[in-house]
């Protein structure tokens, strides 16, 4: 399996990370946000504080000539993870993103952290197919919330791998009119919702719990993670998986936990 790099500048300079990395059909890209200077050693950083739409239209430019070096589109995205400072910043991003990227078709889960730069409000980091791989196939498999289309991927399948949404404990979810429905403050009651999900995600892509190789536990405290393993290993086997804890914020004030995993397909 070959590998190109490409590198990511700030004009002349050059960034201490990749634009790109590009193994074998997949596209790799570093984080995109909204810094339209960066050198570290001269203390130099430019970018429109305070300004989400403009950090969203930088990061996502990046994006697409990360892309575009890459010979791969914002239609070929099957997995995106967006790092915001807060619930409230990616309600403003979205617009800006859709402008680029349609959303709905792709894998995501959205992460309330802190990030690089005082002044960064959002990162977005992709994966994508490069285009010319016929030997790589892509389906997509909707997420829905009883009849309503939500704005990401349930999953998407990528060759021999099944990429699935950050699935939580919500039960309904209708941003456009302030629906949220879920299990307040009960950690269990939401870990089972999220691997109801998981599982529904899983069984539409003809995959299993016991094909999940890859695991990161997004969850609010390392005492929510206590309360939530043991419903997690009624339906996984854990101690077979590579998994990765934080401690972040959801989508929701009242979210405590979400779970992403990728699956081998047999």
């Amino acid at each position: 399996m070959e590998r190109k790099i490409y590198p990511m500048y700030f004009g002349e300079v050059r960034a201490p990370f990749a634009s790109a990395n590009v193994v074998g059909p997949f596209v790799y890209c570093s984080g995109a946000n909204g810094l339209t200077m960066f050198d570290p050693e001269k203390r130099i950083f430019e970018i429109a504080v305070g300004d989400i739409e403009a950090q969203t239209e930088v990061a996502c430019q990046k994006i697409q000539k990360a892309l575009d070096e890459a010979g791969a589109s914002f239609e070929d995205i099957f997995y995106m993870t967006r790092y915001v400072r807060s619930a409230e910043v990616w309600e403003k991003a979205l617009p800006v993103v859709r402008k680029y990227m349609p959303v709905e078709n792709i894998s995501a889960t959205r992460v309330v952290v802190g990030l690089a730069h005082k002044d960064m409000l959002l990162e977005l980091e992709v994966i994508a197919l490069k285009k010319g791989e016929p030997a790589v196939e892509r389906k997509i498999y909707p997420m829905y919330y009883r009849d309503l289309r939500a704005g990401f991927a349930r999953s998407n399948v990528v060759g021999p791998f099944v990429y699935c949404s950050g699935a939580g404990g919500l039960t309904m979810f209708d941003p456009e009119k302030g629906i949220f429905e879920i299990a307040e403050g009960d950690i269990e009651a939401q870990t089972e919702m999220a691997c109801q999900k998981i599982q529904k995600a899983l069984d539409e892509a003809g995959t299993s719990f016991e094909n999940i190789f890859r695991a990161r536990n997004y969850v609010r405290n390392y005492e929510v993670w206590e309360k939530a393993l043991p419903v997690v290993r009624k339906y996984m086997p854990v101690e077979n998986i590579s998994s990765t804890m934080v401690c972040a914020g959801q989508a929701l004030e009242s979210m405590l936990i979400e779970i992403e995993v990728i699956a081998l397909k047999p």
